[in-house]
């Protein structure tokens, strides 16, 4: 599954979509692999509402969204939660003086 935003302060994930389907494709799996890419890491958890705020209107155009679901660990003690960070270039873009802008683009 991939995610919208991740906490680095806690391990967090959240993912904002339009209908609930979210929910219902990370119930059955005891082991959850979520793929993110580095440049949707938050710091801290307060970071988290601005980014919320700002992540719907740039993709749907609507002003928030229908739903957000947060995961902040493994379903039950049985289960397991392992993210994996895509880096796919962008430390270079960022350590880049021509491209360093182009990552502050939030789609």
């Amino acid at each position: 599954m991939g995610v919208n935003l991740t906490i680095a302060e806690t391990g967090g994930l959240v993912v904002g979509a339009t209908d609930g389907n979210v929910d219902l494709g990370v119930s059955l799996p005891r082991v959850h692999v979520v793929c993110t890419g580095i440049e949707e890491l938050l710091p801290r958890f307060e970071d988290l509402a601005l980014f919320i705020r700002l992540l719907t209107p740039s993709a749907t155009g609507k002003p928030i969204a229908s739903y957000t679901s947060h995961f902040h660990g493994p379903r039950d003690e049985h289960g397991q939660l392992r993210i994996v960070l895509v880096d796919n270039g962008r430390s270079e873009i960022r350590a880049s003086d021509a491209f360093h802008d182009s990552l502050n683009c939030i789609r």
